[in-house]
């Protein structure tokens, strides 16, 4: 199913369409020959979030308590993540053509998605 259908079905649904971290992780990789410094940044708060993951399994949380932990670990490291992006694409010069710049853009145009 194409991205824009998962779009229209929650459209019309009302589900909370989540968008996947290690397609925007991929993103960045494609750039790190380019921007080494700015992809290990990008990458390194993107493994604090799969740290989050991997602490919620090795606990055995479920339910309310994987939401729990999440509002508590892993919401600073997203909101920090899209701050950090916001000042990437901001204060860079870089051309459009550049893959931090799509890597950026990638995420910052899936913020919400990124963001269940």
């Amino acid at each position: 199913m194409a991205t824009s259908a998962y779009a229209r079905y929650s459209a019309h649904t009302g589900i909370t369409h989540a968008q996947c971290w290690a397609h925007a992780r991929r993103h960045f990789e494609h750039a790190k020959s380019i921007e080494p410094e700015a992809v290990a940044e990008a990458l390194a708060r993107i493994g604090e979030l799969y740290a989050c993951e991997k602490a919620i399994s090795q606990q055995r949380l479920s339910g309310t308590q994987k939401a729990a932990y999440r509002a508590a670990h892993a919401r600073p490291v997203v909101d920090a993540f899209f701050t950090w992006s916001e000042e990437q694409a901001c204060a860079a010069a870089l051309l459009p053509s550049n893959p931090l710049t799509k890597a950026l853009h990638y995420v910052l145009e899936r913020r919400e998605g990124l963001s269940v």
